[in-house]
């Protein structure tokens, strides 16, 4: 069964906005594409109102996401975090509750589970996506460009593939292929995640993408576990977000673009260098007796900075590439049972390895960029 777009005629939307001619019905309830705060929308038993609508760049909202539907908050909540959108909506019935009187509580949180979710959700995503317009296409028509992301989590995958048309015209979900939402129940995967019902996560990037002019394609390529799989999807789409709004060419890892954002000469670059990161660890257990010290300079003092002896020859070559590609003085050294196996020591190498390049990065609170990188690597016939 296709899931319900909401078509149907006893669903529509109270707007200023002219609707849309006969001959082309729409495939979500009519909204104002605008940057309205207020929207109110109509089922057949009830008013809502979408109020305080904002997607704000690099800057936080005053006020909250409140939709009535507690997992569907902490989706929309992604954009927050990952595309570093300051996203708030609150929903609330036209004469009902005030928004002020907001609670924490689990009743309050999915006060709305039991009612008209797909024209919830429809709405709230045409509503965003309105608002996302304005981010992506910034007055500008004539640039197209495309953004891609993939964002694991645990055993899930998701790929998300937006597109900024050339014009900013009507956008499509292009493909779509979540479901099931997981493994069990069998065959099915799961009809509810939290109090939000699953069938309607199409709904709301339907409605995302129609409104904001953006095409946008979310293709699992794997996921066991239902959660993971929606978390994942919203939160490549908000990394893809943040890149195509930013203009970041993520199919071209030698563009000008790069350079300029992360070469050797770029101010990333060298305010990396100056931060003087270092990290150092000295450990001894029965099996092994490890040195490593990595110092995050660019290698300005040249490929003698690397020093790998850890008796394994493929570790010491792996450890040598990883810290002349990184330019990082590196040295290591290991005294281990390798009479016994090599085991102890490759595995407590890079246990240690790990440790000390997690000192060297430090605190990691604040990044809010990913890239991607590819490499190359000569096939050598082993004699």
């Amino acid at each position: 069964m296709k899931p319900d777009r909401r078509a149907s005629p006893q669903h529509k939307a109270a707007t200023t906005k002219k609707q849309e001619p006969a001959a082309k019905p729409p495939q979500h309830p009519a909204v104002a594409r605008t940057t309205t705060s207020s929207i109110t929308i109509t089922s057949m038993t009830d008013q809502f109102t979408l109020s305080n609508v904002a997607c704000i760049d690099t800057a936080k909202s005053p006020h909250p996401i409140s939709t009535g539907i507690g997992f569907f908050d902490h989706m929309i909540d992604q954009l927050n975090s990952h595309a570093q959108i300051g996203v708030a909506v609150i929903v609330t019935k036209t004469n009902g509750e005030s928004s002020s009187a907001m609670s924490p509580s689990f009743e309050f949180v999915n006060r709305y589970a039991d009612e008209d979710q797909a024209l919830i959700m429809g709405q709230v995503g045409a509503a965003l996506g309105s608002q996302l317009k304005e981010l992506v296409y910034k007055g500008e028509e004539s640039n197209s460009r495309t953004s891609r992301f993939c964002c694991p989590l645990d055993e899930a995958l998701v790929e998300c593939v937006l597109t900024k048309s050339s014009s900013n015209n009507e956008g499509q979900l292009t493909k779509f292929t979540l479901p099931p939402y997981g493994k069990y129940p069998a065959n099915k995967g799961r009809s509810k995640i939290g109090t939000m019902k699953t069938q309607f996560v199409e709904t709301f990037f339907t409605n995302v993408a129609q409104s904001s002019g953006m095409d946008i394609s979310l293709v699992k390529v794997r996921g066991d576990n239902g959660h993971h799989v929606v978390e994942s999807a919203f939160k490549a789409f908000s990394r893809a977000l943040r890149n195509l709004i930013d203009g970041t060419d993520t199919n071209n890892y030698t563009s000008d673009e790069f350079e300029k954002m992360w070469g050797e000469k770029s101010v990333s670059y060298t305010a990396g260098l100056e931060l003087c990161r270092e990290g150092k660890l000295e450990r001894s257990t029965k099996e092994t007796s490890i040195l490593v010290h990595v110092l995050m300079n660019g290698l300005l003092k040249g490929s003698d900075s690397v020093q790998v002896d850890t008796g394994i020859k493929t570790m010491d070559e792996f450890v040598a590439i990883l810290a002349k590609e990184a330019k990082m003085s590196v040295e290591v050294k290991c005294n281990g049972d390798l009479y016994v196996d090599d085991h102890h020591t490759s595995e407590d190498v890079s246990i240690a390895l790990g440790q000390v390049l997690n000192t060297a990065f430090g605190t990691k609170a604040g990044l809010n960029r990913m890239w991607c990188a590819t490499g190359s690597m000569a096939m050598q016939k082993s004699k």
